[in-house]
């Protein structure tokens, strides 16, 4: 998996003026793990998060809450991410009270 600064710049970039106005908030960060030689993404938002019953869930395929939904989004972005020997893991944001999703991928070295 190649991670393009610039494209993670841009995406930071319109997250964080998007956050300026009322409403919907998303906030996508890198940051060193704590594992050393890993690296977290973090896409956090201030929605409503997920429900303590649907949390097992969330990565299996055909899952969903959404109207028309597939169900496949996460569990084919888990499996994905595996393949690259990253993880994903969902936990509440902190920060902004919805929903928190990061990846952990290892750098190369």
């Amino acid at each position: 998996m190649y991670l393009n600064p610039v494209s993670l710049s841009s995406a930071a970039d319109r997250t964080s003026s998007a956050s300026t106005s009322a409403g919907p908030r998303i906030v996508v960060s890198l940051r060193k793990a704590s594992r050393d030689g890993w690296l977290d993404i973090v896409f956090e938002d201030n929605g409503p998060g997920v429900s303590e019953e649907n949390r097992d869930k969330l990565f299996t395929p055909n899952f969903t809450t959404k109207n028309g939904g597939s169900g496949l989004g996460l569990a084919i972005s888990k499996s994905v991410l595996e393949r690259c020997g990253a993880t994903i893991a969902y936990s509440r944001s902190f920060t902004l009270g919805g929903a928190c999703f990061t990846i952990s991928y290892p750098v190369e070295r």
